[in-house]
């Protein structure tokens, strides 16, 4: 975790992500009877698709993320439901197992298959092949979804019961790591994604089997972090084994589903059978358990097959032999309110995806951090912010920490702020808009091998602005847009100062409770780069934008210059136009008193940290301005709260 400096800054998780676009009022879910999958909204019904033949059966089904879509698939079709509206698309399709990554569809076609057959999520469309299969894998077992990622079981050794590797796929980028084996834990059985744990990121579980004959089982519940995979985490049963003194008794677990709370929640059965006589004793019949960062709680001792919590109510499976039974029944439970659905229910499905933002409580905060991507950004180089999933998901730490709503950004590499917008659209729920300023183009690494080649290659290098809309900010707008494209060849927001290779942004932000402010961010040259009186004329162009309109300004950014001296690093001309410029338009330097900001952390040498970083402001009232402690960059962060003029 990060230190804050700020004073009454909150150490809990960022709120539940949440699809802007999620309709309010029931939340979806699904079940399959012996003739249709149907997709209900509390007691209404969305969608009722019919199979077909007595034959045809889901063989296997997956919610998008945020809810909006649920697709499933027979051994003949492909089938992708919109759960507002009911609108169902269908293709032919041989499949076996289906898993949803982005805005795609993986479909495994057979079992040992050696690739996967993608289709787009809504349409349906074919998008060609997608493979997976490490060198040592025969095929592969199944795949599941697990938002950006995809979990695949690849089989490295066949027969009655293969053995499998578990191995998390970047589909965006090829990138496969594998985080075990079917020896850690047994085969997979059941899986489920959830966009927000118990630590307010993904994760991702299966349910794993691992047997020792016909009628002998342990299965056991595996959690990974898909985003930051590491070698998978093979649960406890010690709460389990304690329900029967039987060693050799076998555990089933079923039904696996993500919470809103972030908690894991399974169905457990504790059992035995006598080789002789055939017999079975229940030690303990259906219960059910929740799984968080404290441990596995009994939650319910009923013997349903399934209870999950949905919305304000809840939705109960019961009856049956478990899994596959069609004489299960569904009921929905609301308060004192029981309603059954259907008796003859195979499966449930339920979303992921966790219940709207809180209210917005009308603070702007702003944020401004030299994000160090361009820090030893070398070939097998750590240090920094290198372009990794788990680097970008700390950068978001940083902001969300901070409970941020404005973040200014330098140093950044154009493909890392998208993807860090998206992950604060996931982790918060609300929209996050990008600004972008380039300066020039670089190739950016992971950091981890001297052989490795670059993750974005010539890759526009520069200054981001990220903007939450719906805590605080009404909406934006960019101010700073120019002719010149950017080094991507796309239009930017942001305008190139003159010196070059360096540039800033700004945008109009129209708040709930203080009117409009415009937010500026720039990165300034070094003196080792430009000359002193190249640099003034930046400041020129910088004032020039700033000061053109009558609204009160919040200016923050990376100076590379300490204002506080002469300039005795040979920019005296530069620091006086500063200064010049603070005092003719009245800005505030409200972190001045916090001191040093940079080469706090990774120094190549002895340095003293450097007051470079700053945030000013004139026209509007600040509080809570404070220095923060950065996951990955050699700068500290700087945050402040706009107030009431």
């Amino acid at each position: 975790m990060i230190a804050s400096v700020l004073t009454g800054c909150e150490d809990e998780p960022p709120p539940p992500p949440q699809n802007q676009a999620r309709p309010t009022g029931p939340v979806a879910f699904a079940y399959e009877t012996s003739s249709a999958v149907r997709i209900a909204r509390g007691e209404s019904e969305v969608a009722d698709l019919k199979l077909g033949s007595n034959s045809s059966s889901v063989l296997s089904a997956e919610w998008a993320p945020d809810g909006s879509r649920f697709v499933y698939a027979t051994s003949k079709k492909l089938v992708s439901v919109d759960t507002v509206s009911g609108a169902a698309v269908e293709v032919n399709c041989t499949c076996d197992k289906l898993a949803i990554s982005g805005g795609s569809v993986y479909v495994l076609e057979s079992y040992s298959g050696k690739d996967l057959s993608v289709y787009d999520l809504k349409t349906l469309v074919p998008q060609g092949k997608l493979k997976p299969l490490q060198p040592n894998a025969k095929g592969m077992l199944t795949v599941a979804g697990a938002g950006d990622r995809l979990v695949t079981f690849q089989i490295t050794a066949d027969g009655a019961r293969p053995e499998t590797d578990v191995v998390v796929v970047d589909p965006a980028t090829g990138s496969a790591t594998k985080v075990g084996s079917s020896g850690d834990a047994g085969l997979p059985q059941d899986t489920a994604y959830t966009p927000r744990g118990w630590d307010g990121k993904p994760m991702f579980a299966y349910v794993a089997l691992s047997s020792s004959g016909a009628s002998n089982g342990v299965a056991t519940v595996v959690v990974i972090d898909p985003l930051n995979p590491a070698q998978q985490l093979v649960g406890d049963n010690a709460h389990l084994r304690a329900r029967t003194t039987d060693a050799q008794a076998s555990i089933t677990q079923e039904n696996l589903w993500w919470g809103w709370d972030g908690a894991l929640g399974v169905t457990a059965r504790v059992w035995s059978c006598e080789r002789v006589t055939g017999s079975c004793t229940d030690y303990t019949p259906n219960t059910q358990w929740r799984f968080d960062a404290k441990g596995w709680t009994s939650v319910d001792e009923r013997g349903l097959a399934s209870l999950r919590a949905l919305g304000e109510g809840s939705v109960e499976l019961s009856g049956g032999k478990g899994t596959g039974s069609d004489k299960q029944r569904l009921t929905l439970v609301n308060g004192d309110h029981r309603k059954s659905l259907s008796t003859n229910v195979k499966k449930l499905w339920t979303p992921p995806s966790p219940p709207p933002p809180p209210a917005s409580d009308g603070i702007v905060t702003v944020v401004n951090l030299n994000a160090a991507m361009g820090f030893k950004m070398g070939k097998g180089q750590s240090r920094g912010t290198n372009a990794k999933a788990e680097d970008l998901e700390k950068l978001a730490d940083d902001i969300l920490k901070q409970d941020g709503d404005v973040a200014n950004l330098q140093e950044m590499a154009k493909p890392a702020a998208k993807e860090v917008a998206r992950i604060l659209k996931r982790r918060t729920g609300r929209e996050w808009l990008l600004n972008w300023a380039g300066s020039g183009q670089n190739d950016y690494y992971r950091g981890e091998d001297e052989h490795e080649k670059p993750v974005y290659p010539q890759a526009s290098s520069g200054n981001a602005q990220l903007v939450q809309i719906g805590d605080g900010v009404v909406s934006q707008r960019p101010l700073t847009i120019d002719t010149v494209p950017d080094s991507d060849k796309q239009q930017d927001q942001g305008i190139l100062l003159q010196s070059g290779n360096r540039s800033f942004l700004g945008a109009e932000i129209t708040t709930e409770r203080h009117g409009i402010v415009d937010v500026y961010n720039t990165h300034l040259a070094r003196a080792k780069d430009e000359t002193d009186e190249d640099r003034t004329k930046d400041i020129a162009q910088l004032q020039t934008r700033t000061e053109s309109r009558r609204n009160p300004v919040v200016l923050t950014g990376d100076f590379n210059l300490e204002i506080d001296g002469k300039g005795e690093d040979g920019s005296p001309l530069t620091v006086a136009a500063v200064r010049s410029f603070m005092e003719r338009y009245g800005y505030a330097d409200v972190c001045k008193e916090f001191g040093g900001t940079s080469n706090f952390q990774f120094p190549e040498r002895v340095l003293t940290p450097n007051r470079i970083d700053f945030i000013l402001v004139r026209g509007v009232a600040t509080h809570g301005s404070a220095k923060f402690e950065s996951h990955r960059s050699d700068h500290w962060g700087l945050v402040t709260r706009v107030g009431p003029v």
